[in-house]
């Protein structure tokens, strides 16, 4: 008897392993990364981070402030 409850437990465990594997996938696809928790000021932080690597490459660096804030109000 024990041994019936076996294949719809693999099944029911298989479709939660595919449904998180499909989803790591997309964010993979996505984001290029897996998604860990991003909240509004990862987002900013990674903005900033990709900006200032720019003007590095650049070696022409332009006041961050002129360009990008409005204040702390600005989303």
């Amino acid at each position: 008897m024990p041994i019936e409850s076996v294949p719809p437990f693999a099944i029911i465990v298989a479709a939660i392993t595919a449904m998180g594997g499909i989803q790591y996938w997309v964010h993979v696809a996505y984001e290029g990364r897996p998604k860990a928790s991003m909240d509004k000021f990862d987002r900013r932080m990674r903005f900033r981070d990709d900006r200032l690597h720019a003007e590095a490459q650049a070696k022409s660096p332009v006041p961050i402030k002129s360009l990008y804030y409005h204040g702390p109000w600005h989303m």
